[in-house]
């Protein structure tokens, strides 16, 4: 009866050595696919904020070409208002 007992106190004692290794092993996979999904998830936030930022420099280009085209015609209107722009 003590060998049986003994017996059983080993399986139990595998038996738990099982688990925790397991439990070990779940919890490994789950941190890699936490590092793996922040990586991801940084990935997309820089590769979104590079883009936002190529379109804010196309906008910014955009008026400040807009703002050029506004002086130019500005001053062209200025010129020939201006009295000697008449008199040649």
């Amino acid at each position: 009866m003590k060998a049986e007992s003994g017996e059983e106190e080993f399986e139990s004692e595998e038996g738990e050595e099982l688990a925790m290794e397991e439990e070990e092993q779940a919890n490994e996979e789950e941190e890699f696919k936490s590092e793996e999904e922040e990586k991801q998830a940084n990935e997309e936030e820089e590769f979104k904020s590079e883009e936002e930022e190529k379109q804010a420099n196309k906008e910014e280009k955009k008026v400040q070409e807009g703002e050029q085209d506004n002086l130019a015609q500005s001053l062209r209107t200025r010129c020939e208002q201006h009295p000697w722009h008449n008199n040649g």
